[in-house]
C-alpha cells in the first residue's frame, strides 16, 4: 500500500466508526424512547372533534404490544376534519395575484360650450366704382346678378352697406351683426 492510501485509510476509518455509531445509537433511542416525539407532536396540537365514535377517544399514539406507536391515519384524519393547511404537499398552491380593481368611473366631461357663429365671407366680387355729384355707389356681382351697393343699402335681407371707404366697402352680416370688410381696389393719386 502507497503512501497516499495509508494516509486516506488514516481519515476514512474514523469517519466510518463514527457514522456506524451514530446509527447504532439513534436505532436503539427510537425503540426505546422515539414515540416521545410524535408524542410530543400530538400532544401539542389543540382536541379536534370527530364524527366518528371509534377514533373519538382514541390517541394518535398508541401502546401496542408493550411499544408507543405512532398512528399516521389518525393525525392525517385529524388534520382533515380540522382543514389544516400545509399537511399535504401535493396541495395546489394559487400564486397568481389577486384580480385587479377596477378604475373608478370617469367624472363626467362637462359639455363644451358650441363655437360661437361666424359669418360666411363675402359672396360679391368687385365689378366697378361710380361717383355722382360727391355720392359714391359700388358695383359687384353674384353669380348672374349685379348689385349697386350705397351706405345704408340692405342686400339679399342677408348684408348691409355701412361706409364704402376708396379702398374697401364695410358691410354688415345681419344675422350676427357681424361686420365685415370687402376689399374694391386701390386709391387712386
Amino acid at each position: 500500500m502507497s503512501n497516499a492510501a495509508r494516509s486516506r485509510w488514516k481519515v476514512l476509518l474514523p469517519l466510518l466508526l463514527a457514522t456506524m455509531a451514530l446509527v447504532s445509537w439513534l436505532e436503539l433511542s427510537t425503540e426505546s424512547g422515539g414515540d416521545e416525539v410524535a408524542a410530543a407532536v400530538v400532544r401539542a396540537r389543540p382536541p379536534v372533534p370527530s364524527d366518528d365514535r371509534t377514533a373519538q377517544g382514541a390517541p394518535a399514539v398508541e401502546a401496542v404490544d408493550g411499544a408507543r406507536e405512532l398512528r399516521i391515519e389518525r393525525v392525517a384524519r385529524t388534520q382533515a376534519e380540522s382543514g389544516e393547511q400545509g399537511s399535504d404537499p401535493f396541495a395546489r398552491i394559487d400564486w397568481s395575484p389577486p384580480p385587479a380593481k377596477a378604475p373608478p368611473p370617469a367624472p363626467p366631461a362637462e359639455p363644451v360650450p358650441p363655437p360661437r357663429p361666424v359669418a360666411p365671407p363675402i359672396p360679391y366680387t368687385y365689378f366697378g366704382m361710380s361717383i355722382q355729384d360727391g355720392r359714391t355707389v359700388v358695383f359687384v356681382t353674384r353669380q348672374d346678378r349685379t348689385f349697386v351697393l350705397a351706405p345704408g343699402e340692405v342686400i339679399e335681407s342677408r348684408y348691409r352697406v355701412e361706409e364704402i371707404r376708396p379702398t374697401e366697402v364695410v358691410l354688415t352680416y345681419i344675422p350676427l351683426n357681424e361686420r365685415q370688410v370687402m376689399m374694391i381696389g386701390t386709391a387712386k393719386p
